[in-house]
C-alpha cells in the first residue's frame, strides 16, 4: 500500500493488522449484541460490574507483558547477525518502556480525576502502551517510546467513560486498548520512521477498519443467539419450562436458595457458595460452601469413585 508520495504503510508487529482488527470486531459485537442487562439505568446511570478476581486479571496482564517481548521481538524475523540481535534488544527496551509509561500515566490520571487509583485502568494502561508501541518498536528512541505508551494510557482513561456515555458495553476494555490505542500507535509511526507518511498510515487504518467492521458485523448478525437484546427472533424464556418453579439470578444480597422439590438443597447451595462473588459477601470464608453444604464433599467422593471405576474398566 503506497500513498502519492511513494511511502508505504508501516505496521511493524501489528498495531492495526492484529489489535485494531480485533478492536473493530469488538466494537461491532458490542453495538449489535447490546449492553448486559442492568448495566445502564433508564436515567442514564452506569452500574459497574466488578471483575470476579483482580489478582487473576493482574497475573494475566503480566503474562501478556512478558509475552509481548516475543511478539514484538520475533517480528524482527532475523537473528543471524549482531545487527539483528542489537535491533531485538532495542525492541525489548522500547516495548517495556511504553508499557511502563502506560501504567504510570493511567495511575496518575485516575488519581487526579477520581481521587483514587483504579487497578483495571492501570492494567489496561499497560496493555494500551504495549499495543501502541507495537506498530513501530524499533525506530523510536526510549523517550519517544515513553511518549507513545503514555498517550496510550491517556486514551484508556478517557475512552472508558466515553463508551459508557454512548452506552457501549465494553466488558474488558477491548475497544480503548486494542482499537483506539492501535490506531494511535499506527498513526504516530512517521514520528520516528521517515519511510512512512501520515497519509498512508491513515489510509491503511481506514481501509482495514472498514473491511473488518463490515465482515465482523455480518458474522455477529448471523451468529448471535436468539435471546440477546434487540434480536427479532424468539427470545429465550427466563423461567424454567420443566417445572413450576421460577429461577432467578442469585445476587450477593440474596440468601442461599432454600430446599424445595424443584431445587434440592445440596445442589443449589453448592453452586451458590462456589461462586466467587458470593464467597466475597460479608461473613463468608473460602470454606463457607463446605460448612453450609457438607453434602458437597459426598458429591466429590461419588465423582471420584465413578472416575476410578471408569479408568479401571478401560485398563481391563
Amino acid at each position: 500500500m503506497k500513498a502519492i508520495g511513494g511511502a508505504e504503510f508501516s505496521d511493524f508487529a501489528g498495531s492495526t493488522l492484529v489489535h485494531s482488527v480485533g478492536g473493530w470486531a469488538a466494537l461491532a459485537g458490542a453495538v449489535i449484541l447490546g449492553a448486559r442487562k442492568g448495566k445502564y439505568g433508564a436515567d442514564g446511570s452506569v452500574h459497574p460490574f466488578p471483575g470476579s478476581s483482580m489478582p487473576l486479571a493482574t497475573l494475566g496482564t503480566f503474562i501478556l507483558w512478558l509475552g509481548w517481548f516475543g511478539f514484538n521481538g520475533a517480528s524482527q524475523l532475523a537473528m543471524g547477525s549482531i545487527g539483528d540481535v542489537s535491533d531485538i534488544s532495542r525492541i525489548f527496551a522500547n516495548t517495556n518502556m511504553a508499557a511502563a509509561a502506560g501504567v504510570v500515566v493511567a495511575v496518575v490520571l485516575t488519581q487526579i480525576l477520581y481521587k483514587k487509583v483504579d487497578v483495571t485502568m492501570a492494567l489496561n494502561g499497560a496493555l494500551a502502551g504495549l499495543v501502541a508501541i507495537t506498530a513501530e518498536p524499533l525506530a523510536p528512541s526510549v523517550w519517544v517510546s515513553v511518549f507513545v505508551g503514555g498517550v496510550g494510557g491517556v486514551i484508556v482513561v478517557f475512552a472508558v467513560p466515553m463508551l459508557d456515555k454512548l452506552k457501549i458495553d465494553d466488558v474488558v476494555g477491548a475497544i480503548p486498548v486494542h482499537l483506539l490505542a492501535g490506531i494511535w500507535g499506527t498513526l504516530i509511526v512517521p514520528l520516528s520512521n521517515s519511510d512512512a507518511s501520515y497519509v498512508t498510515q491513515l489510509i491503511g487504518i481506514v481501509s482495514i477498519g472498514a473491511f473488518t467492521l463490515v465482515v465482523s458485523s455480518v458474522i455477529w448478525f448471523v451468529s448471535r443467539p436468539p435471546w440477546v437484546s434487540g434480536c427479532p427472533r424468539k427470545k429465550r424464556p427466563l423461567v424454567s419450562t420443566k417445572s413450576k418453579s421460577v429461577w432467578k439470578p442469585i445476587r450477593n444480597s440474596e440468601p442461599a436458595p432454600a430446599a424445595s422439590k424443584a431445587a434440592p438443597t445440596k445442589i443449589s447451595q453448592a453452586v451458590y457458595w462456589l461462586r466467587p462473588q458470593n464467597l466475597e459477601s460479608p461473613g463468608a470464608t473460602p470454606g463457607s460452601f463446605l460448612v453450609r453444604c457438607p453434602e458437597f464433599l459426598f458429591c466429590l467422593k461419588n465423582l471420584r469413585m465413578i472416575t476410578n471405576n471408569r479408568s479401571t474398566h478401560f485398563r481391563r
